[in-house]
Formats: structure tokens, sequence, C-alpha cells
């Protein structure tokens, strides 16, 4: 009887055994599969259904990803143009160009002391040749590249030799911001034996073209153009100039509206006072069509403010602006 009744106990025992065990494994085996989910969330970032299981059954689990592909970054969207960047050296020196395909391949890269650059990073113009022959002729050749570093057009230009110990040639290039307009400036001398910025023997000629090679202006003055700006969208062009009057120089600034062909010269200077410009040299450019006109007075009796500015189009220029600076009285 005895040996009877330890069976049976033992049998229960063997029988709840078998049940904890067996719940045991079914536990372990729902927590696998919820942290199987969960990082398939984490990897996926999409919310999945809830899964219906039954212990035992092993389930698959299939996420559509199909948005997730579609979607991307702003940053990594960004990045997907080609484009022409300035690499600098450790010590802050721009030292070389390059232009970038969308995968990050660079396709070509110029020395920076060889090609100015939009500030878009889409155009730039190489100086591919810069020939000077002592005694005989200076000539010039520019490339306009676009960001994938095919050549856009390519024009040169010959001018008389000058001793670059004289001064100025009269030779300035620049693109504007958005990469739309490209400007050329270069000298006609008169008498060869003569320096050309001498009074009277230089006629200086402005070209403008566009990102096909189209020639837009072509205008001259006769007196040398320097500081020179384009606006940032393109539709301006300014500059210094001036003429010697009774052996004083008198500075004028020069503007050309690019899609009219007008130019205008307008007096910078005057009884202890002058004027200066900005197009493009500022972080924060006049807005697209103005101008902005800076004063200044360094003498007491002067007729204008102490300083100031003003925003003009190219319209409200006038060849004495001194009376839009007026004190009021």
């Amino acid at each position: 009887m005895n040996k009877l009744r330890r069976g049976i106990v033992v049998l229960l025992l063997i029988f709840a055994f078998g049940l904890s065990y067996a719940e045991t494994k079914k536990m372990g085996k729902q927590i696998l599969l919820e942290k199987r989910e969960e990082n398939l969330r984490k990897q996926q970032v999409l919310v999945l259904p809830e899964i219906q299981t039954q212990p035992g059954v092993p389930v698959e689990v299939v996420a559509d990803t199909s948005t997730a592909k579609e979607e991307e970054p702003e940053a990594k969207k960004e990045k997907k143009d080609y484009r022409i960047e300035i690499i600098k050296n450790k010590r802050g020196q721009e030292q070389d160009v390059r232009f970038i395909a969308p995968n990050g391949e660079i396709i070509k890269t110029i020395s920076f002391l060889d090609i100015i650059v939009s500030k878009k990073g889409n155009y730039a113009i190489h100086r591919s040749k810069d020939e000077l022959k002592i005694g005989k002729y200076d000539r010039k050749e520019r490339i306009l590249l676009d960001a994938k570093g095919n050549e856009r057009w390519r024009k040169e230009w010959t001018m008389p030799y000058q001793d670059p110990e004289d001064g100025f040639t009269g030779w300035f290039e620049g693109i504007s911001d958005n990469g739309e307009r490209i400007y050329i400036t270069y000298p006609e001398i008169k008498d060869k034996s003569k320096p050309v910025w001498v009074e009277g023997n230089g006629i200086y000629w402005m070209e403008v073209y566009d990102t096909v090679g189209k020639l837009l202006v072509k205008t001259n003055q006769d007196h040398l153009l320097s500081h020179i700006e384009i606006s940032p969208d393109g539709k301006i062009v300014g500059a210094k100039t001036g003429v010697v009057i009774d052996d004083k120089y008198v500075e004028y600034l020069f503007f050309l509206d690019i899609d009219t062909g007008r130019t205008k010269i307008i007096k910078a200077t005057g009884h202890g006072w002058n004027i200066s410009y900005v197009l493009s040299s500022s972080p924060k450019p006049p807005l697209s069509g103005k101008i902005r006109l800076y004063w200044r007075v360094y003498q007491d009796n002067s007729i204008l403010k102490s300083r100031g500015q003003k925003k003009l189009s190219f319209d409200e220029l006038s060849e004495d602006i001194s009376g839009l600076f007026l004190n009021e009285k």
C-alpha cells in the first residue's frame, strides 16, 4: 500500500513538473517573438499589424518597405545634382576646385588660381590661357564650364602688349552669383607707345555673355573701369571710373543695365563727400534690380549728412545723385 501511495505521489510530481516546463517553454517562445517584432519595427520604421500566434508555431513577418525606400532625407536629396566645390587646405586657403557627381565621384579638378566659380556652384570660368608676348600682344582664352565639367563655350581676346609695371591693364572678368551672366572688360589702345591709362589713350570695352556664349551687351567707355561688380541675378553691372580735370582725378560710377543695354554715369564725388556702391560684394546684397549707394563726408562744411545709404533702381539713377542725399532743411 505504501509503495502504491509513493508511486502515485511520484506520478503527480512528474505531471506537475511537466506542466511547468511546457509553460516555461511557451513563455520563452512568446518573448523571442515579441523581441523579433520590435527589432523589425526599428529597422523598417514602420508600424506592424498585431500578429496573432499560437504557442509553438513559428511566425514569418514580412514588412512592406516601399514607402520607406521612396522617402529620403532632404540633405541626401540636395546632393543629387552635379556641383562645383572650392577645396581649402589646412590653413583655410582656397587650393583646388572640384567638379563632383551626385554619387561623390570627382569628375575634374582645377587649381583655384585658374578658375572663377559662381556662388551657386553651377558654372565656372576657366582661365585656360594667359599668353603674354613681350612687346607684341597679350592673349587670353576663357572657357565656361558647367557643373559636370563640360565646356559650354570658349572665347579668346587679343590685346596690345602692356608692361605690367605700368599699372592696371584694364582686363577684368567675373560671373554672377546665379552663374547666368559673365562679364569681360579689356582695353583698346590708341597710341601703343604709351600706357593705356594715360588720359585719352584707351578705350575700355565691356562684354556680357550668357551660358551658351551669346553676346548680350557690348559697350565701351573712354576711361578705365575698375572695382567691377555684377548683381547676383546678373541684371546690372557696376564699376568705378573717372576723368582727370585740371590735373585732378574726379571719380564717377558706371552702371550697365544688361537687359536693355543702357548705361549711366553718375558723379561720385563732390565738395567734402563721395559715394560708393554695392551690388554683390556684401553678405546681404540689395534685392534684384536695386543698387545700394553709400555716401560719407570728410569735411565739416559738406552739404551731405555724415554718412548714409540708399537703395535705388537703375532708372532712379541720375548724373548728379547728390540731390538724393541732401540734409533736410
